[in-house]
């Protein structure tokens, strides 16, 4: 018998790995962990947004995009999830307050986080908190520009200092969209 059959036939089923979205595995030296790779990836973002607080480097946009634009597309997709009613509001006075707010702030957001906006509302950098080689899924940019004139505290310093580097950490979150065949 082989050692493989060997271990196999000692070892016992303890569960199947859970329903989707399933953890991935990663292996370290000869141990096997399961991970979850959207968590993972977040935290590391997040981390490296505070390591490098207020010297991130610039990932430069061309051409820049609209906020206005952006912040339009993802109310449009918060109505068709039902997350937006006309009952909330107009989607315009939504939209321009919150890209009237992020050019109000962008001195901030560019000191702080190389988060560049300028005073067109025009989006013209992003945080590079890795290597060049990575970079934020662009489909994720209404969502981030969302998170941040929505979800963050900006009247309180320290909720805004936490916010603001979790919404970049989950623009830079990445999920695992391919499976690399195992070698037999």
């Amino acid at each position: 018998s082989t050692p493989l059959y060997s271990s196999a036939a000692s070892d016992v089923y303890k569960r199947q790995l859970p329903p989707p979205p399933r953890p991935d595995v990663a292996q370290h030296k000869t141990k096997l962990y399961l991970v979850n790779v959207r968590t993972l990836s977040k935290d590391m973002a997040y981390q490296q947004v505070l390591t490098k607080f207020g010297r991130l480097p610039k990932l430069r946009l061309e051409p820049k995009l609209s906020c206005r634009d952006l912040l339009m597309l993802q109310m449009s997709r918060e109505e068709e999830e039902g997350n937006w009613t006309d009952e909330d509001g107009c989607k315009r006075e939504a939209v321009d307050l919150g890209g009237d707010l992020l050019v109000s702030k962008s001195e901030m957001l560019e000191d702080y986080f190389s988060l560049e906006i300028d005073e067109e509302g025009s989006l013209c950098a992003l945080p590079m908190i890795c290597t060049r080689e990575l970079v934020p899924d662009q489909r994720k940019l209404p969502n981030f520009l969302l998170a941040l004139g929505h979800d963050t505290e900006w009247d309180s310093e320290k909720a805004c200092f936490m916010g603001i580097p979790d919404a970049i950490a989950e623009l830079y979150s990445s999920e695992m969209t391919h499976h690399v065949p195992l070698p037999r």
